[in-house]
């Protein structure tokens, strides 16, 4: 897996996504959510197996939303994964940042249930906040937020 570029305006439309979530209702209504926001779900795993077998295909990415408990498995081995690509992740779990250890706490944290708007603001952050300078376009939103 590889990461895609973000595009340069600050949206989410275009935005190719990955989804890891056991729960089949709750992968749906993600995907609803994300497609609403303008996103292109690119893969949607339901278990770590799943989700590990994405890390050798040749897709782009441009951020993950991960569930953490993935039945009998957690969710951690493919984040890093992600991590080592460069693909944003947010972790979502119905525990709170109390069920994430604390190295992965950098990343957007959702309790579940969450609303549309906190799935968009979750990718908005680390797909234009966290990324690198790159193309110089963190340096403008924060001159943006300056202002």
């Amino acid at each position: 897996m590889k990461r895609q570029s973000p595009s340069a305006a600050r949206s989410l439309n275009g935005l190719s996504v990955v989804v890891v979530e056991d729960e089949t209702i709750i992968a749906m209504q993600l995907e609803d959510m994300l497609e609403d926001a303008g996103c292109r779900i690119v893969a949607t795993a339901m278990r770590l197996r799943q989700a590990m077998a994405l890390l050798d295909e040749d897709k782009a990415a441009g951020a993950a939303v991960l569930d953490v408990n993935l039945g009998d498995a957690t969710v951690f081995p493919f984040a890093e994964g992600l991590q080592a690509a460069g693909i944003p992740i947010v972790f979502a779990t119905g525990y709170g940042t109390a069920g994430v250890p604390d190295e992965w706490r950098r990343y957007p944290i959702l309790q579940k249930p969450y609303t549309s708007a906190q799935i968009e603001a979750a990718l908005l952050r680390v797909v234009f906040d966290e990324r690198r300078e790159d193309a110089g376009q963190v340096a403008a939103i924060r001159a943006d937020r300056a202002d």
